[in-house]
């Protein structure tokens, strides 16, 4: 049961806020004065196609603001001061295990932000974003006092939806009258953002809240209704025989699956109301894919002086039990760079999905045991007037069956299910069949006859490889002898022997990598894949790395390692930390 109910608050809990968890902006440094631009100034390209990737060529200018010559000559000491901006859902914690992770190793202030309370809007959410990073950055001030200059700009670093608060940030910047005149171009926080798998061509998932909770309704019923099916089992079992007789079959045989799916449905209506009353009115409907203000108004912007970058993660099947295992166990709890296991929860129900179909066979055969006791003994029971107790265990045993064998069928198909609601795949196109090889199968018939009487049909089959094409469809010889007839009859048959393979577009459980990599003005240079990397005691990393797990684990580590280093060939110079 404490295994049952640990899988049921994972499915909830994933299917009401694994939407996106949180951001990673980073900041690029300037040599020079930022120079506001009105948004008539700046590229707008038309985000048509998030798999065409329109930025090719565009190479921000804030490249070359590292170059030798000013290489930070005299500001040596410099520290330079970073934010990390959490996603939706989170908060200032979210980054907790990796945000100083390397302060003993590079010169930074990590700040983490926090704009949990108001996350209704972009306009909300942004403002506040803006008001903490100012607060952070007259803290470093204070603490810092010489050491803030135009070669020591802060930068931000933002996961899933953080990204798109930055992004929304840096555009108000450039156009404070036009979007929000509380954000003014001559108190800009940050010059750099690096995102971690944010959702720029919008998030499906966002937008599917009610498929979401009916995937999480349907499986949560059906593990509440076998786990209620056997507890009345085990009731009923334990029940002495004359009291059986009495209690009927009718009450037995409806009674779990209805208690279940109640309390299941109750439940997850709930969970559900308290986890996404924040979260899907309005800022949901703000990055979907189809949704105005993405593709209209924030795609259409690029600022070719903010420095940019992105890492993309790609997750590995079951992408729904792995993604799930780190909504129970936050990748918090691990420690730092440490949550890179994420196995367990989706062993455990591979385990649940195996053994629900051993169980529903066994039932099975309880309840055609109890039904050849009760045919047998029904004569019995009719004559002294009472119900057959045999019958009321055929009628719990037959459900428990049913039951279970519900169960086995929606764990088959709730992965699938989840990858349709995410955009991983189009459900009504599904798969590729594509033809392996072709075989003819010839079957001849051979008939006998003696002296006019039938004596013997003798079947023959044989197979042969082809290229898509048989000999003649039908054929028969005959052969005489004095006294026998013989007759062969040869038919062919093509055999077409395919390949069907899932049409699937790569994810990181909740953000299409194709999202992910569509940042209007970053590089394909810049575009960096949370692969894998080398592991400390030899080896390398598993490189799987789904949406919560990629703010702590060991392609993490890589990924700020990169960030710091910035070395022009993965990362923009901008970002470049000295080392103590």
């Amino acid at each position: 049961m404490k295994t049952i109910k640990l899988i049921l608050i994972a499915l909830l809990i994933a299917v009401t806020s694994s939407g996106l968890s949180q951001i990673d902006p980073e900041v690029k440094e300037l040599n020079k004065p930022f120079e506001s631009q009105s948004v008539s100034t700046i590229i707008k390209p038309k985000l048509d196609s998030v798999v065409h990737d329109w930025t090719n060529g565009l190479r921000d200018d804030t490249a070359l603001y590292f170059s030798s010559g000013t290489n930070r000559a005299g500001f040596k000491d410099s520290i330079r001061p970073i934010y990390f901006i959490h996603g939706l859902g989170g908060n200032e914690t979210s980054w907790n295990r990796t945000y100083n992770a390397h302060v003993r190793e590079f010169r930074y202030a990590p700040y983490k932000l926090d704009y949990y309370g108001n996350q209704s809007s972009f306009s909300n959410a942004t403002f506040e974003a803006y008001t903490e990073m100012g607060v952070k950055l007259s803290s470093y001030k204070l603490g810092y006092p010489s050491g803030f200059d135009t070669v020591s700009r802060p930068y931000a670093i933002a996961h899933s939806l953080g990204g798109l608060i930055a992004r929304d940030m840096d555009m108000k910047h450039d156009s404070s009258n036009l979007y929000d005149p509380l954000i003014r171009a001559g108190e800009r926080h940050f010059y750099g953002l690096v995102t971690f798998g944010s959702p720029h061509a919008g998030a499906e998932i966002v937008g599917n809240q009610q498929e979401l909770a009916h995937l999480g309704g349907d499986l949560a019923g059906k593990i509440l209704a076998v786990s209620l099916d056997t507890v009345i089992d085990k009731l009923i079992t334990g029940l002495p025989w004359v009291a059986q007789t009495f209690i009927g079959t009718g009450a037995l045989s409806t009674a779990p699956s209805k208690i279940g799916n109640y309390f299941a449905d109750s439940l997850a209506a709930k969970i559900l109301t308290q986890f996404t009353k924040d979260q899907t009115d309005p800022i949901g409907k703000q990055f979907t894919p189809t949704s105005t203000y993405l593709t209209d108004t924030l795609n259409q912007y690029i600022n070719p002086k903010l420095a940019k970058a992105l890492f993309w993660g790609q997750e590995e099947d079951p992408i729904l039990w792995r993604m799930a295992y780190y909504l129970v166990n936050g990748p918090n709890t691990f420690s730092t760079f440490g949550a890179n296991e994420d196995s367990k929860l989706a062993n455990a129900m591979e385990k649940m999905r195996i053994d629900a179909k051993a169980w529903s066979y066994v039932y099975k055969g309880h309840a055609d045991w109890h039904l050849s006791r009760a045919k047998r003994f029904y004569a019995f029971w009719r004559g002294i007037g009472k119900s057959n107790s045999d019958m009321a265990r055929y009628g719990v045993t037959k459900l428990i069956s049913r039951d279970f064998m519900a169960l086995h069928q929606e764990l088959n198909k709730v992965n699938l299910k989840y990858k349709a609601i995410i955009g991983a795949v189009n459900d009504s196109n599904l798969y590729l069949i594509d033809t392996v090889s072709y075989r003819c199968i010839k079957k001849q018939t051979v008939t006998f006859h003696n002296n006019g009487n039938l004596t013997t049909t003798v079947p023959r089959v044989s197979t042969f490889n082809s290229t898509g094409n048989c000999p003649n469809d039908t054929s028969w010889t005959q052969t005489y002898t004095s006294t026998i007839y013989t007759q062969y009859d040869v038919t062919y048959e093509l055999e077409v022997t395919t390949k069907k393979t899932l049409i699937e577009t790569p994810s990181d459980a909740t953000v299409l990598a194709s999202s992910a990599k569509a940042f209007p003005g970053c590089i394909d240079d810049y575009k960096n894949f949370m692969g894998p990397v080398p592991l400390p005691g030899g080896g390398m990393s598993r490189g799987k790395v789904n949406h919560l797990q990629m703010r702590n684990c060991i392609e993490t580590d890589d990924a700020l390692r990169k960030i710091y280093n910035g070395d022009d060939v993965t990362m923009p110079e901008f970002f470049r930390l000295h080392k103590w």
